[in-house]
């Protein structure tokens, strides 16, 4: 059966057993209602939009098959030329593409393109010799002063490996056409390759300053790049570092500013900011830049020092009120909370808006409520922002700060009744779930255990995958569990309402009682947490310690797992290649896969294994 036949008996099985295709081959078809009025496909055109369709079916065998004979019949066609040319490239057929590009060059031999399509395809036979040729006949056929082709070509030669080439033509261009930076993000890339770190430090400088293009921007990326590696870092910062004290634009100082804060280098990156800021006329905006860069990655004293220069140097800023607020955040961040409450004020005073005096606040009222512990004064800034600026995320959080601060103060009876005020009204649904687990809490600070556990039930049905279901169920198995000594309970009740209150001793003492009481139904929960409060003090040596208490003495614990995985962090932490931790990483993972902190442990399990498969 010669190939002519197969394809044809392939196309007449196609359309018959497969229908999809057959199909929609049928709807392209005009419907004929007046053989005047419409003029019928020509069945070539028919068979090309069939290839079409099986190209789209990702039928690329049958769609070459097809397209081949129709190239026979008419090997001018273009379409066919592309169709069959994309098949060939997905199926890998590169030999056959390459006879089929040799036919087209013999048909237009002064075509630059089938040139550099036959070069793309030797090299990806390996034939680089042969490629190199193929691309010095596309290069004779190409005039030097059109880029856009150039470009064209040197990413081909690129693609394909062939850099020297491609170096070679940027030189020719170069002299050429009088312009020194042409392709110089595509040389600086190539440079890379060959490690010549500086030489495309110096391409990609050539445009970073003088272009405001996408390519500006990849050649920003890639000098990034260039500088966190460490092969490169230190050549690549040497020659930064000595054009910012001659010639640098302010892209070139922003690139060193961003440079130094991602590798905590604060004091560059401040003085480079200044160096910009002097560049940009002293707008202000990289010295805005540095602070919130310096906020986002959470250093706060930096945020603090950036927030008071540009206070100094710009007071009537437009962005005042908003330095000030961070830099009250950051204050009160690194335990400087009086100062905070200065800058909130000043804030308070500047802003023009309702929402943002409102924002100033409740900034106060958290600093009284967090870090100065005053919940009575909290509450007066809080219930102050609840009446004079009902507007905003402020509004809704210092609304829900309200019972709390009663909680912390010690008033049960106002808590619970400010609580079940806010129960009423239309929440977002985390609020909504917050509001419910306190309620619950409240109640069993009160002793009221009946109504504590009911509450904390019908969260877990409402919010089963709610930020506070854990919880909950931990207090319902620890009332189940300790139902028949309240004595047990009462004292629980009273630890917990030490935590809440930010009194840890008072909280340790509770716990202790509870460890060593005659009763043991809740001295794993009491071990628990007393490891936590060790952590909490920085103290690992007596959090390992208690820890081991509970993994020896309650083996059948609900908390034994997340003792486990304490004591595997706290392992890990101080030497990440521990053997140790691995097995109780390993073990956590095969006993309780369903633990929420399941991923965790699997990717510290990850990092662990592959660490030791290297070592």
């Amino acid at each position: 059966m010669t190939l002519r036949s197969a394809v044809i008996s392939a196309f007449a099985l196609f359309l018959t057993v497969v229908g999809g295709v057959g199909s929609v081959a049928a709807q392209d078809e005009p419907r004929v209602t007046s053989r005047e009025a419409i003029a019928l496909p020509q069945p070539q055109d028919r068979r090309i939009k069939l290839a079409r369709r099986l190209i789209r079916a990702k039928q690329y065998d049958n769609a070459s098959n097809m397209l081949e004979t129709l190239y026979e019949e008419n090997p001018a066609d273009e379409a066919v030329q592309n169709l069959l040319r994309s098949c060939y490239d997905i199926l890998g057929q590169y030999a056959k593409a390459e006879l089929l590009v040799r036919k087209f060059i013999e048909r237009e031999p002064g075509n630059p393109g089938h040139y550099t399509y036959l070069a793309e395809l030797l090299a990806k036979m390996g034939q680089n010799e042969e490629s190199a040729q193929a691309y010095g006949k596309a290069i004779d056929l190409m005039p030097l002063d059109d880029l856009a082709v150039q470009a064209s070509l040197i990413r081909s030669m690129m693609s394909c490996g062939q850099n020297d080439l491609a170096l070679e033509r940027i030189g020719l261009v170069r002299q050429d056409s009088s312009r020194s930076a042409a392709f110089a993000l595509e040389r600086g890339i190539m440079l890379e390759g060959n490690r010549d770190y500086r030489t495309a430090t110096e391409e990609y400088l050539s445009i970073i300053d003088a272009d405001t293009t996408r390519q500006a921007g990849q050649a920003e990326r890639r000098l990034m790049a260039l500088l966190e590696f460490a092969g490169s870092s230190e050549e690549v910062e040497k020659v930064l570092m000595n054009l910012a004290d001659t010639t640098a634009g302010e892209r070139t100082l922003n690139l060193l500013a961003d440079f130094y804060i991602k590798s905590n280098r604060f004091e560059n990156a401040f003085d480079y900011a200044l160096m910009q800021d002097s560049l940009a006329g002293f707008d202000g905006q990289p010295l805005l830049n540095f602070l919130r860069q310096c906020r986002d990655r959470k250093s706060w004293a930096q945020v603090a020092r950036m927030a008071d220069y540009y206070l100094e140097k710009n007071p009537g800023s437009p962005y005042a009120t908003e330095v000030s607020g961070q830099q009250a955040d950051a204050l009160a961040r690194l335990g400087r909370p009086h100062e905070a409450v200065v800058a909130y004020e000043r804030v308070f005073a500047g802003a023009a808006q309702p929402r943002t005096k409102g924002d100033a606040l409740f900034g106060i009222g958290q600093v009284y409520f967090e870090y100065l512990r005053d919940f009575a004064k909290a509450r007066l800034y809080f219930d102050s922002v609840v009446s004079h600026y009902p507007r905003g995320f402020s509004f809704l959080n210092a609304r829900k700060n309200i019972p709390h601060c009663y909680l912390r103060e010690g008033d049960l009876t106002m808590a619970r009744r400010e609580f079940a005020v806010l129960e009423g009204k239309r929440q977002l649904d985390n609020i909504q779930e917050e509001i419910a687990y306190y309620l619950a809490l409240t109640a069993f600070f009160e002793k009221k255990y009946d109504s504590a556990e009911v509450g904390f039930r019908k969260l877990m049905v409402d919010y089963p995958r709610g930020y506070y279901v854990n919880d909950a169920l931990a207090l319902v198995l620890l009332i189940d569990e300790a139902q028949e000594d309240k004595g047990l309970l009462y004292d629980f009740s009273n630890a917990l309402y030490f935590q809440e209150q930010g009194r840890p001793d008072s909280t340790r003492a509770k716990l202790t009682a509870i460890a060593e009481a005659t009763n043991p139904a809740l001295a794993d929960v009491a071990l628990f947490r007393l490891a936590q409060l060790d952590l909490e003090a920085k103290d690992s040596t007596a959090a390992l310690s208690t820890i081991d208490r509970l993994l020896a003495d309650f083996p059948e614990s609900y908390y034994l797992p997340y003792g486990m995985k304490i004591k595997a962090d706290m392992i890990f932490d101080g030497d990440p290649a521990a053997e140790e931790a691995r097995l109780l990483y390993r073990r956590l993972l095969e006993s309780f896969p369903d633990y929420p902190f399941a991923s965790e442990v699997r990717e510290k399990l990850r990092r662990l294994e592959k660490e030791n498969s290297v070592g």
